[in-house]
């Protein structure tokens, strides 16, 4: 054998190994199971909606396992606490993927910990379906990123129109929580708002984990607001509705649907009552009465928010795989989602992976419960 020769069977077994290779990398789901991380916090300050989203999870992979998985393939979930931190949820993902092998990430609860995983999951073509992330930045974040919940840019011009004209308020302050979620949010609310007329008296930020707010509520008592828009997680915002209410700030106090969990209600106590926030419809139809049933039979309690949204990212990945060969069949085939029954309502997606047609409710808390308002 010459050394032409050589060289080119070189070349050709070098090529060979770079087609199977290629091949196996853009089809994660060549083994006996089908491996979906699921990416959500489980503690810190957001963890009520973590382990939400963790059950509605485990009860669709039940179902669907139970109902011979998807093309005869098993589920097989591996869970990570993000702790909605960036960092941990970077190095969740990178454990989730490239430890456990997981194609798919599921549960994303913050818009931090979303915005954070996308570039890494574009570069390594993994779909990434969250359950609550609702930051406008998501719908630019790539083509692998998707969301089974609203973004803010649609909540925020409920919350400005209900303000300025249900309310007929046109002075706001603003108390928000300085990252991804809470910028973003405040960004659009202000944009929203003064293009009606109304007028920001004054933005206050404060950083994740706080948990003394008089600073900034000092501030906002002295601009004398009709309103103050609330953009906080559930245990800081109860802690400082609070400290407001100790304060005597006397005004309309409107929030986030990211404040519609009991954590809100527990850590706010009496001083939550009467508060007033948008949230997206809640379904009514036979497929969440199912759901609704099934949850509190599994785990003895009634569903929380993002549980049924959770609940559907499952079904609709089981959709996605219909006559899908690899990962870039699932995740095309996800851009055809339309009115997919779930239990959160009619799911679609638009050609950023958000959710389309959005509609909201509003909601005030009457004897510690959330009831429409």
């Amino acid at each position: 054998m010459n050394k032409i020769t050589k060289i080119i069977i070189g070349i050709i077994v070098i090529a060979l190994v770079v087609i199977v290779w290629l091949n196996m990398s853009s089809n994660k789901f060549v083994g006996n199971t089908i491996k979906i991380g699921v990416l959500t916090p489980l503690t810190g300050s957001v963890a009520e909606y973590g382990n939400n989203v963790k059950q509605g999870i485990l009860l669709a992979t039940k179902e669907i396992n139970n109902a011979n998985g998807i093309n005869g393939k098993k589920i097989e979930l591996f869970f990570e606490d993000s702790k909605c931190d960036s960092t941990e949820a970077v190095n969740s993902f990178n454990k989730l993927v490239n430890i456990d092998g997981a194609g798919i990430i599921l549960g994303t609860v913050c818009s931090s910990e979303t915005l954070a995983i996308a570039p890494l999951a574009n570069e390594k073509k993994v779909i990434v379906v969250s359950a609550a992330a609702s930051s406008p930045q998501i719908t630019n974040a790539g083509d692998y990123i998707f969301r089974v919940y609203p973004s803010d840019d649609y909540e925020a011009g409920v919350a400005a129109s209900t303000i300025f004209s249900k309310f007929q308020k046109n002075k706001v302050s603003v108390l928000y929580l300085n990252n991804d979620y809470g910028v973003a949010l405040r960004d659009a609310f202000r944009k929203k708002f003064t293009a009606l007329g109304g007028k920001i008296l004054n933005e206050e930020g404060y950083v994740q984990g706080a948990t003394d707010f008089r600073t900034q509520l000092l501030k906002v008592k002295d601009q004398k607001p009709d309103v103050i828009y609330m953009i906080s997680y559930p245990v800081d915002g109860g802690l400082a509705i609070k400290q407001a209410k100790q304060l005597v700030i006397k005004a309309i106090y409107f929030g986030t649907s990211g404040l519609k969990g009991n954590d809100f209600i527990s850590n706010g106590g009496i001083s939550t009552e009467g508060f007033v926030l948008a949230s997206p419809i809640e379904s009514s139809s036979t497929k969440t009465d199912t759901f609704t049933k099934n949850y509190e039979t599994e785990f003895g309690v009634k569903p929380g928010i993002a549980s049924d949204r959770a609940y559907d990212s499952v079904y609709v990945i089981k959709a996605a795989f219909i006559e899908a060969k690899n990962i870039t069949d699932i995740k095309n085939n996800l851009y055809k989602i339309n009115q997919f029954d779930g239990a959160s309502g009619g799911i679609s997606f638009d050609s950023n992976g958000d959710l389309a047609n959005i509609k909201y409710s509003l909601f005030d808390i009457k004897n510690s419960k959330f009831v429409k308002y």
